[in-house]
């Protein structure tokens, strides 16, 4: 990525500048592909403000589900799979978990149902639908 800042220029012909943003990406690859939540969690900086926006609007549970699934499918084998799937069930899945995330009941019990002969891809649809 190339970053530069953007400046608008104030006044009339002064000439003088003023700092809008600290960080302007621009690359034409991305170009389409910016404004979507996969980017945003693709990117360090812009997860951390993304981070904080959903702390203040309460939906954060969402977002640590999201990174918890990621996790999971990088795990180098079926037990360690099984065991981090039924953590993240207690957390996020269960009715009253903790951090219980919006999603449908067939995908629930999907997930729940599952759980004893989990496969990487055993989140994939819970994931889909917290990002729509």
């Amino acid at each position: 990525h190339r970053s530069k800042a953007r400046y608008d220029h104030a006044g009339g012909g002064g000439g003088s500048r003023r700092r809008l943003s600290s960080l302007y990406f621009v690359d034409n690859d991305l170009a389409g592909d910016s404004k979507s939540l996969r980017f945003i969690l693709r990117n360090q900086l812009c997860t951390r403000f993304f981070k904080d926006f959903c702390n203040r609007i309460f939906v954060n549970e969402s977002l640590y589900f999201w990174f918890d699934a990621e996790y999971y499918q990088g795990l180098p084998s079926v037990e360690y799979m099984r065991r981090s799937a039924y953590k993240i069930c207690r957390k996020y899945i269960v009715e009253d978990a903790n951090l219980e995330i919006n999603i449908s009941y067939a995908t629930k019990a999907g997930i729940l149902d599952n759980l004893a002969t989990p496969t990487r891809s055993l989140f994939k649809k819970a994931q889909a639908e917290i990002f729509k």
